[in-house]
């Protein structure tokens, strides 16, 4: 039996249907049981909240791995982030431990490595260091993730680039990123609970792009030709911060500072150990647009 956090996410939906291509039992566990409607087939469903060691315990006997998706990427304060991304990894820790769980796969964030950090690059880098504690341990640290299903990140600016005349970007568009598609997340995902394979690993896509680059591979995917318009990230940032005080977890101005940074990766040691080549961005744009 595998415990999966967070089926109900994104990244829950694409990878259980995975799991149990592969006949694997999944056991889950959701505080909204109808979100499960989405994925049929579950072994067996379990609502509660792990913040609640009790329940924590119950969801992890049983399981010989847990995979630790659930996560609060906006928090209205760095109080529910902690409790969120911190307090519940801590108790699926402890209760593997009690209960003789073989391996822990973590989905962690590349936001931990970000020159700019809010709260949940913060508290996924305290939640790494209990993981490390538990000794047959994943931890992947994600970049972007685009696919099927999203209604964020890439989706959103295709979204943009739908409904605007003009692409506006809060950035100068030469910032670099790797995003990696859910599929090739997801097979990263399962090659994790392999035999043999332990320690943190990135995982990033096959392509390693700039904003402005992926903005016209989205526009030419969708048969747009739009003016894009870069702007200062300084003076969205300002706003960000602006508008966080009325709309908390909304956006933050580590986000927007983080899109002129470079965050590409040498993906070697990944592809190697867990044996999977990432797609190429072009291949996998569609399910973007779709």
């Amino acid at each position: 039996m595998i415990l999966v956090t967070g089926a109900t996410g994104f990244i829950g939906r694409n990878l259980v249907p995975m799991l149990l291509a592969k006949k694997e039992k999944i056991r889950v566990v959701t505080r909204n049981m109808a979100g499960l409607q989405m994925i049929p087939g579950i072994a067996e469903t379990l609502e509660g909240d792990l913040r609640d060691e009790n329940f924590s315990d119950m969801a992890v006997k049983g399981c010989s791995a847990v995979i630790h998706l659930a996560a609060a990427i906006k928090s209205k304060s760095p109080e529910e982030g902690f409790e969120a991304n911190v307090k519940i990894t801590g108790n699926l820790v402890n209760s593997a431990k009690k209960y003789g769980t073989k391996k822990i796969v973590f989905l962690s964030s590349d936001a931990v490595m970000q020159k700019h950090r809010d709260t949940y690059g913060i508290t996924k880098e305290a939640a790494e260091g209990i993981v490390r504690k538990f000794r047959n341990h994943v931890i992947l640290r994600a970049t972007i993730v685009y696919g099927k299903g999203d209604s964020k990140n890439l989706r959103a600016i295709s979204g943009h680039i739908k409904k605007w005349p003009i692409v506006v970007m809060p950035c100068s568009g030469k910032g670099k990123i790797q995003p990696i598609s859910v599929e090739d997340l997801s097979a990263y995902i399962i090659a994790s609970l392999g035999p043999g394979v332990s320690g943190t690993y990135i995982a990033a896509g096959g392509d390693k792009m700039t904003i402005r680059e992926v903005v016209e591979k989205l526009m030419t995917a969708m048969g747009q030709k739009k003016p894009v318009v870069f702007l200062p990230s300084a003076v969205f940032a300002a706003a960000g911060r602006v508008i966080s005080v009325f709309l908390p977890g909304a956006i933050s101005s580590a986000q927007i500072f983080n899109l002129e940074e470079d965050r590409t990766y040498n993906t070697g040691e990944t592809v190697k150990k867990l044996k999977h080549m990432p797609e190429k961005f072009d291949k996998r744009i569609y399910s973007i647009i779709e």
